[in-house]
């Protein structure tokens, strides 16, 4: 297996987004809900901020709106219709399983036709950097090659930006494979939790 996106099963700090399962009857402090992932007495999911944002953020906010957040001042839940880095994001058990369908769906579309105009959304975010373990000597090799002959074309700008988008579409199977694990991971989370009804999505 070639390179992976990752996707933690557990609570883990940094520039991550945390996803676990949420209650509409049971609010808890900001304090109260870290200690209890920290602890691992909820199942959680992390993936890294950047991933969330670039694979699928745009299609989800086309497609998925969240239903609400919580209000980390008024420790409330509030009603909500864009996606919000940096605060929770709440979808229902319907919404999630929904998610997982597209996200499945959008992966078998991409397997079969990377350049289908219904992946736009999906694509739209994607750089090199999201498919490709750049800090291996193969994409270094490979990104100072291109950027040396990027800078003899005389148009360096569009040099890279077709470049980018070649390494794009031909590394589409590392984004394959992640939608297709995080769709397995998110109805792994709902199972571990039955008597929750919601999913958070929190930044950091």
């Amino acid at each position: 297996m070639g390179y992976q996106v990752f996707i933690r099963k557990y609570f883990e700090r940094g520039s991550v987004f945390h996803i676990f399962p949420a209650s509409s009857f049971l609010i808890e402090s900001i304090e109260e809900r870290y200690d209890s992932l920290d602890e691992g007495k909820l199942p959680c999911l992390t993936v890294h901020e950047d991933d969330i944002l670039d694979f699928f953020y745009c299609f989800f906010c086309e497609n998925i709106p969240p239903r609400k957040s919580f209000d980390r001042a008024s420790e409330a839940f509030q009603q909500r219709v864009l996606f919000d880095n940096y605060d929770d994001n709440i979808y229902t058990y319907d919404d999630i399983r929904h998610m997982a369908a597209l996200l499945r769906q959008m992966a078998d579309i991409m397997e079969k036709d990377g350049s289908n105009p219904s992946l736009g959304l999906m694509k739209k975010n994607l750089t090199s950097y999201d498919l490709a373990d750049y800090g291996s000597p193969d994409y270094r090799e490979w990104e100072r090659r291109e950027y040396k002959a990027a800078k003899q074309s005389g148009d360096y700008q569009t040099t890279i930006k077709r470049w980018e988008r070649e390494w794009v579409d031909s590394h589409l199977s590392v984004a394959v494979d992640f939608y297709r694990r995080f769709a397995d991971a998110l109805e792994w989370l709902m199972k571990e939790a039955p008597d929750f009804d919601l999913i958070c999505f929190s930044g950091s």
